[in-house]
């Protein structure tokens, strides 16, 4: 039983893999991009308490067709409290782990795209006194990322893009700062994709 569903899966995968080539020769199948970013806290507890952060991901995916691909997604996104106690640094992070399914709305060298990511934030709240000993408190929560692009090719294989996409980080009321449920963030991103095999 096992022999036939590893037989069924390297046909299925082996007549996908030709399917793809053959549709998707000139413009590849894999996709790597890797992006830098500012970060806008958007929900209203959260707008209120920190200021704008920095972060950036790196995606590797798949194109399955010549609009459609599913990718995998994670970076580091970190703020700053506006004002933390005194004497201290007080800072918030997350780290997405995402699947990204993305859609191109139109073919050719310049074109707009839509996405949606689904995954887990790893969320840490750090508090740094100047003196004294660093205080850090980490959860794992659900991310819902939506988003919209638009990628230009510069080269065979190769293309600029800018993005920007919500992430609603669903960290629970009262467990750690930020409290709002969910935390909303908007990353601003700006980055490279390669396309490659």
């Amino acid at each position: 039983m096992k022999i036939c569903g590893l037989i069924g899966f390297v046909l299925m995968f082996s007549v996908t893999s030709l399917w793809a080539q053959s549709d998707l020769a000139p413009d590849k199948q894999w996709i790597e991009s890797v992006d830098g970013s500012f970060a806008i806290p958007t929900s209203p507890n959260v707008s209120q308490s920190f200021n704008w952060g920095y972060g950036g991901d790196i995606l590797v995916g798949y194109r399955f067709d010549k609009d459609f691909s599913l990718s995998l997604d994670s970076g580091d996104y970190i703020y700053n409290l506006k004002n933390p106690a005194a004497g201290t640094t007080t800072s918030f992070s997350y780290v997405p782990l995402m699947v990204v399914a993305r859609y191109n709305l139109i073919e050719g060298s310049v074109h707009p795209y839509v996405f949606f990511g689904t995954g887990v934030a790893i969320n840490t709240t750090s508090v740094s006194p100047s003196a004294g000993v660093k205080f850090s408190s980490s959860e794992t929560d659900f991310l819902m990322a939506p988003g919209i692009g638009i990628l230009v090719r510069v080269a065979d294989g190769a293309g600029l893009f800018i993005q920007t996409r919500i992430d609603l980080d669903f960290i629970p009321m009262g467990r750690m700062i930020p409290s709002d449920s969910p935390a909303i963030f908007v990353p601003v991103q700006a980055g490279l994709s390669l396309f490659v095999l």
